[in-house]
């Protein structure tokens, strides 16, 4: 009998934790800004849930595409990312969680030089259960 409660009790939990991420996922988006910070939704125990960076630079007069390269360092020795984008504006959100560092350069013609790394940090980390908190004394 102690058993059945147990499971019903863990039921319960996991459909409260369930609904709770929902609601907090609707609330981010109702009240978020046109990037909404929430695009991938985890909803089980253990899942990693990250939340995508929105990476901005000043226009450069008469530039239309940049050179972005993403690295995780200042030297780019380990280039996660090396794209052209459009615009002055880009998304990013399949990164891990971590630090990364970015650099530009102008690409429309020709390749001009790279900006100074930005370091930008992405959010996220492992969903856990209510199980798995427990009080340290």
């Amino acid at each position: 009998m102690r058993h059945a409660k147990f499971l019903i009790a863990t039921k319960t939990c996991r459909a409260f934790q369930t609904t709770l991420l929902r609601l907090l996922f609707v609330i981010a988006v109702i009240f978020g800004s046109s990037s909404a910070p929430i695009t991938a939704f985890a909803q089980a125990a253990g899942e990693t849930l990250v939340f995508p960076a929105t990476i901005q630079w000043p226009r450069q007069p008469g530039v239309t595409w940049y050179r972005l390269q993403i690295g995780g360092d200042e030297t780019f020795g380990d280039i996660y990312q090396d794209r052209r984008v459009l615009g002055d504006r880009v998304r990013i959100s399949d990164l891990e969680p971590g630090y990364y560092y970015w650099r530009i350069a102008p690409a429309d013609k020709q390749l001009g030089g790279f900006s100074r790394p930005v370091r930008f940090f992405v959010s996220g980390g492992r969903v856990m259960s209510f199980w798995d908190l427990r009080i340290r004394r």
